[in-house]
């Protein structure tokens, strides 16, 4: 009987041998750009959290605005207003001018300062002049 099955010599399965390896250089190579892309990426966005407003500046998280009315009705997202509330999540150096602290809620001029983004969620960088009054 004749076998359809290939032989094995030293040199073909010095050969697969090499190619077992090549599999596992590639896996170690992925797993380490893997590695090497989230440490990056990690930095990168301990990097964004690190926003701290200078002078008489004042961080918000800015508040969504309420998609659903008492009545039940759904108010899509381009007729909705801007929100003037939102929470301060970081204040500037300037002690004598900034009257809030961290964590409160306050209402502020409605074309006030600078939006950014931190994390995909909306900030506001806003002048302490820009803050109406504190809520609650």
């Amino acid at each position: 009987m004749v076998s359809l099955a290939p032989k094995l010599t030293t040199g073909s399965r010095a050969r697969q041998d090499e190619l077992n390896l090549d599999r596992v250089g590639r896996q170690l190579y992925i797993t380490e750009s893997f590695e090497y892309h989230n440490t990056i990426q990690r930095a990168f966005q301990e990097e964004v959290m690190k926003v701290t407003p200078i002078g008489d500046r004042v961080l918000l998280s800015t508040e969504e605005s309420e998609e659903k009315t008492k009545g039940g009705l759904y108010i899509p997202q381009t007729a909705q207003e801007k929100t003037q509330t939102g929470t301060v999540k970081a204040v500037g150096d300037d002690k004598d001018a900034i009257k809030v602290k961290k964590g409160d809620k306050v209402m502020y001029d409605k074309y006030a300062g600078t939006a950014i983004q931190i994390d995909g969620k909306d900030h506001l960088i806003i002048s302490m002049a820009d803050v109406i009054a504190i809520i609650g």
